[in-house]
């Protein structure tokens, strides 16, 4: 098995133009949202698996997916913060 195929913590970051939009109940946007530049997203699973929960919570408005040898140290070095956004399920 190859360490894309071990389920394990993945990080994922965002581009300087990336946005989070407000969703209303209709399913428009509201404003401008706020820059992601700053975030990263932790998904435990496999490459693909946490890859495929990345877009399903985020489209394809990130830009990176990093393993853990890979990521060591990013986020101290670049001053990024982990975005917390509970999984609803896809639900509002």
């Amino acid at each position: 098995m190859s360490a894309d195929e071990d389920s394990r913590y993945w990080h994922f970051t965002f581009g300087g133009g990336q946005r989070l939009m407000a969703a209303r109940s209709d399913g428009t946007t509201a404003g401008e949202g706020f820059s992601l530049a700053n975030f990263y997203v932790e998904i435990y699973g496999t490459f693909a698996s946490a890859r495929a929960e990345m877009t399903r919570r985020f489209g394809q408005i990130w830009s990176n997916q990093y393993a853990p040898e890979d990521w060591a140290g990013m986020a101290g070095m670049y001053g990024l913060v982990e975005l917390f956004i509970p999984d609803t399920g896809g639900r509002p």
